[in-house]
């Protein structure tokens, strides 16, 4: 399976909170069907986007066709198709309480080296067999560049955060990554190289089993992935990838039902009240903003016609005098203008 190019970030801008935005990902969303056989070709009884049911009124179980804003339309929520990744990393880095949201039960999850037993010391508290001092030096990070338990932890945070994840095992076979590997030379811990780690967004397209009479039919047969950064202005065609055989890769898919791909990312649920909350925390702080100081009014003083005098520095003087006020803690004024402060009302 491929993505479809036709489908470019500028036609499907990715939505960035409570607008829609220039922000592109790092690579192509994977197509949605499986195989060939592309989502938008399918029956509509089997198709869940609901952009593709008049405009999602029929699907958010609003039937009507009037054209009428929906509550997503009048508070400007997004729509299927506008969800990519780059917007629940955005939230991830921003926002505090989408942070906690995939942090917090993937930090409980790794906050310790899983304990790996051989039945027959299962009771001991201390490693006895060989097998279990390697896994004990395995989770040490005597194996690996990096302790595998970050490198999990940081796997399973990218999978909440999108669709899926990969968790890529960098072993010392010889062979090239689109080859599966081969167990008969892996021949033990020693072997391993490095555990990496790639977000949805470095995953250009992956090739997808479509023979049902195989076991792995509907799993992934290889993954092209961006390995390195590349420039930002740079299409994620442009990039380098490295296309890496199945056998090389744990596919870590986040909250997956009947699709054995994808699953639904940890904060889609969640997205709307995230930007509920910004709403809340800026409209308390701009209402404030606007209400508690409404300003100032300068009058020029007035002749006995009442008629107002011209100012000779066009006012500079007092615009200075003003601004050491508000802004240098000069508490009086030495103006010939009539000063008045706006009335406020702040409950």
């Amino acid at each position: 399976m491929s993505t479809d190019d036709s489908d470019s970030d500028e036609q499907n801008p990715a939505y960035l909170g409570t607008r829609m935005g220039s922000m592109t990902t790092n690579a192509m969303m994977a197509a949605s069907g499986h195989g060939n056989i592309r989502q938008n070709s399918l029956p509509r009884m089997f198709t869940r986007n609901p952009g593709s049911m008049s405009d999602g009124r029929r699907a958010l179980g609003m039937f009507s066709e009037n054209e009428q804003p929906t509550i997503w339309d009048a508070v400007n929520y997004p729509r299927e198709q506008e969800f990519r990744f780059d917007p629940c990393y955005l939230r991830y880095e921003r926002q505090p309480e989408a942070r906690a949201i995939i942090d917090k039960p993937v930090n409980d999850t790794w906050q310790d080296a899983p304990i790996v037993k051989d039945e027959k010391y299962k009771d001991e508290d201390s490693a006895k067999s060989k097998f279990e001092k390697q896994v004990e030096q395995f989770w040490a990070g005597e194996y690996t560049r990096r302790k595998p338990v970050h490198r999990l932890n940081v796997g399973d945070k990218l999978g909440r955060l999108g669709e899926y994840s990969l968790i890529v095992l960098g072993t010392a076979d010889g062979r090239d990554l689109d080859t599966p590997l081969n167990k008969n030379e892996f021949t033990g811990l020693d072997d391993l190289n490095y555990i990496a780690t790639f977000g949805q967004d470095r995953v250009v397209n992956m090739d997808v089993e479509t023979d049902m009479t195989s076991p792995r039919f509907r799993l992934p047969k290889f993954f092209n992935v961006i390995t390195q950064e590349g420039e930002e202005e740079e299409a994620p065609s442009e990039r380098d990838s490295q296309r890496i055989h199945w056998s090389r890769v744990i596919h870590v898919p986040e909250g997956s039902l009947e699709d054995d791909l994808r699953g639904t990312p940890a904060l889609k649920p969640v997205f709307h009240e995230l930007l509920n909350i910004d709403k809340i925390k800026a409209a308390s702080a701009e209402g404030y903003w606007r209400g508690g100081y409404m300003g100032l009014l300068i009058r020029p003083p007035t002749d006995d016609d009442g008629k107002p005098y011209k100012f000779e520095d066009d006012g500079a003087e007092v615009q200075n005098e003003i601004r050491d006020f508000l802004d240098n803690f000069q508490r009086t004024i030495a103006t010939p203008a009539t000063v008045e402060s706006i009335d406020e009302d702040i409950q």
